[in-house]
């Protein structure tokens, strides 16, 4: 596994392995001291890469019960609703 070491001062990313937590890393990019800590450990749990940058996944929020409901029976309605447009536009063609 790696650590992710992020600098405060100009924000380069350095992936450090685990045996350094706890230490602190010289930055490449300004040369500020960067504290290793390891609760930043990279997992894919943990984090997302996007174009190279590594951030922190959000947790998932779980919409409760009674939201999913209503949007099922919102669905069943809206698609019943559809199928009768249909059927009267077929019954009023015929016509």
């Amino acid at each position: 596994m790696a650590i992710l070491a992020e600098c405060d001062i100009c924000g380069a990313q350095h992936r450090v392995k685990d045996a350094w937590s706890g230490r602190t890393i010289a930055c490449k990019e300004c040369g500020v001291q960067v504290p290793v800590r390891d609760d930043n450990t990279i997992t894919s749990e943990a984090f997302i890469e996007e174009s190279g940058r590594l951030r922190r996944r959000q947790p998932q929020k779980n919409r409760p019960q009674f939201q999913r409901l209503l949007s099922g029976f919102m669905t069943v309605l809206v698609a019943l609703a559809l199928m009768l447009v249909i059927w009267l536009t077929i019954i009023i063609v015929k016509l």
